[in-house]
């Protein structure tokens, strides 16, 4: 696990529309029967990402959240279940240590996940650089391309490399979610499947990821 997806919580919005310009995200071809966000978080949705050559899980169904991380190192997961008092879940499963809960930590780390990696920042990223340059098909989706380098006075930490000043990159946004980002020309993330329609099961303490193939 990347302990700057640890270190950071990030409160995001869903994006209504596209940024540097004022064609709405829905009226691309392909996507005239996507679900919106709203519906997608309603249904429930998994996006499966590598990131930096590590296997990630994003799940949301409604305030439910699940991270899981896959690679040589086994499997880490982290579920957060939102309730009052002990209907609170805040569960995570860290290898040779099993299943452990922590209060809180579940949902800042998850939140930190999804605002470094999947969130739509093209509004801030046409602030310090960036602008709309095209579009590009990841994971069977049209993506609008944000192409730049970032000149902001203070780095985005959230993005690492990428929010260092002058660091060149490339965001690949599609129906308010980034699916790939680019340092340069080397892919740092890229969305590899996405499924809407998530069983409450995927919020119970288990391994099993099947219901997001």
């Amino acid at each position: 696990m990347k302990k700057s997806v640890l270190a950071l919580l990030c409160i995001v919005t869903f994006s209504a529309g596209t940024a540097c310009g004022n064609t709405p995200q829905s009226k691309k071809a392909d996507d005239q029967m996507a679900d919106s966000p709203k519906e997608m978080v309603e249904k429930g949705f998994a996006f499966k990402m590598t990131i930096e050559g590590e296997t990630y899980i994003y799940t949301q169904k409604g305030n439910s959240l699940r991270m899981d991380c896959i690679n040589g190192s086994g499997h880490t997961v982290y579920i957060y279940v939102p309730g009052s008092g002990n209907e609170r879940r805040d569960d995570m499963y860290f290898g040779d240590e099993g299943w452990v809960s922590e209060r809180f930590r579940s949902e800042q780390t998850i939140n930190s996940f999804f605002g470094n990696y999947i969130a739509d920042n093209s509004e801030l990223l046409c602030k310090n650089g960036y602008s709309k340059t095209g579009t590009v098909t990841v994971c069977g989706k049209v993506c609008d391309v944000y192409s730049g380098a970032y000149n902001g006075n203070t780095p985005l930490a959230i993005y690492g490399r990428l929010g260092k000043k002058n660091a060149k990159g490339e965001f690949a946004v599609w129906n308010g979610f980034t699916l790939q980002t680019k340092y340069y020309d080397e892919v740092m993330t890229e969305c590899e499947s996405i499924k809407v329609g998530i069983p409450d099961r995927a919020f119970d303490k288990s391994l099993d990821v099947s219901w997001a193939e």
